[in-house]
């Protein structure tokens, strides 16, 4: 798939399979937002991308959905929109 040109919203992005997400996606032509409850393990994901201007940390409990609204409108101010959501917060 195409991700040129992209913005990216990955939650659950500090490890296993966000990370992942984040190192592969990372290497194409997109911009990415991280988020996960912990700042410092979303910056230092990103900063051991090829290209960490393109990725912005949103960090945000998945469980405080009383306050998703400016979470998401934080999330959307870092690149101007969203175009997918990869939603992979949790425990698997």
């Amino acid at each position: 798939m195409n991700f040129n040109n992209k913005v990216i919203w990955i939650t659950g992005a500090s490890s296993g399979i966000g990370k992942a997400l984040v190192a592969s996606l990372a290497k194409q032509n997109c911009q990415l937002i991280i988020s996960s409850r912990r700042l410092t393990d979303l910056e230092t994901v990103k900063n051991a991308q090829p290209n960490p201007e393109n990725i912005a940390c949103v960090p945000f409990d998945l469980a405080d959905y009383n306050n998703m609204l400016p979470i998401v409108e934080s999330a959307i101010g870092r690149f101007g929109t969203i175009d997918i959501l990869i939603n992979n917060g949790g425990i698997s």
